[in-house]
């Protein structure tokens, strides 16, 4: 298998610090693209695999950039790196245009192995710590599981 050829970036530059120092050590990830280098320019220029775009603040305006990738550079999976937790909006953008997302924290392993299956796969979700995330249970079920730990105990 050939190597996948990997622009990471931030703020619209192409980095070769932080995230991407972690992917250089992969078997099958390639690391591309000129330090401080204008990331679409650098994407029409080295015609990447795939785009790791790590946003730096929950804040950020980063959809103006991504969207112009995607229309310059179609054939690119863009996965999104995020340290911290987006709203739902900023979410519901991002699925419909990117093939992946990675929240943070995480490992270095397991980004890696997420990002291979953003590779394979096509689409890939890693939400991290999300802690809005809210399970609901019918009252019924909950009840019943309640006194079924009663009686094993």
């Amino acid at each position: 298998m050939g190597r996948v050829r990997v622009i990471v970036a931030r703020q619209g530059k192409v980095v070769r610090s932080g995230v991407a120092c972690i992917l250089s050590v992969s078997e099958n990830l390639d690391i591309i693209g000129d330090e401080g280098a204008g990331l679409l320019d650098e994407a029409v220029r080295v015609q990447p695999d795939m785009v790791v775009y790590q946003l730096f603040s929950e804040d950020e305006d980063y959809s103006k950039i991504i969207s112009k990738l995607k229309e310059m550079c179609s054939w690119v999976k863009l996965v999104i790196f995020s340290p911290c937790q987006l709203n739902r909006n900023d979410l519901r953008y991002i699925f419909s245009i990117c093939n992946g997302y990675i929240q943070g924290p995480i490992l270095s392993g397991f980004f890696l192995q997420a990002l291979e299956l953003a590779c394979y796969t096509g689409r890939f979700l890693f939400l991290g710590l999300a802690e809005d995330i809210k399970i609901e249970e019918k009252k019924e079920v909950r009840h019943v599981l309640v006194n079924s730990i009663d009686i094993i105990q």
